[in-house]
């Protein structure tokens, strides 16, 4: 029999940055397939006559998205670039992005060396400014196991 399903909020997801804690209000990772291989051949599967189409994922590839609000006692762009030696935007040595499922120590997406794609900050008069990062694993990524 299996276990009941229990769901989990959201509220202690915690994003890092190296040592660095990013109050977020929402993060995203997407991962897909980047490329594949057609593995269809003459032995392969086949329903009512027809051959079956198989393919096989080569690579897959992970994007992350972060939204926050900006912190007016802690300049993000600081936390991000700040004595990075390579401009606004790019790789970030040294520095791995955890993004947290339920609180520190759970499962977690990690980008050991994430690439920031873009980092935009949006003022509107009637909200507080906010930031929305994008980017993506430059080498890899590790996706969360286990319950959380």
């Amino acid at each position: 029999m299996a276990p009941p399903f229990v769901p989990r909020a959201a509220k202690l997801a915690k994003v890092r940055y190296g040592s660095t804690t990013i109050t977020a209000k929402a993060w995203e990772v997407t991962a897909e397939v980047e490329s594949e291989a057609d593995t269809t051949n003459f032995e392969g599967v086949q329903v009512g006559g027809l051959m079956c189409v198989e393919k096989l994922g080569c690579t897959v590839h992970a994007t992350f998205t972060i939204e926050l609000d900006a912190d007016a006692a802690s300049n993000l762009y600081d936390a991000l670039f700040l004595g990075s030696g390579i401009g606004p935007l790019g790789n970030m040595p040294n520095r791995a992005l955890t993004l947290y499922l339920n609180d520190i120590g759970s499962p977690a997406w990690v980008f050991p060396t994430p690439y920031f794609k873009s980092a935009p900050m949006t003022a509107n008069v009637k909200e507080s400014l906010r930031h929305r990062i994008t980017g993506e694993g430059s080498t890899s990524f590790i996706y969360p196991t286990g319950p959380f």
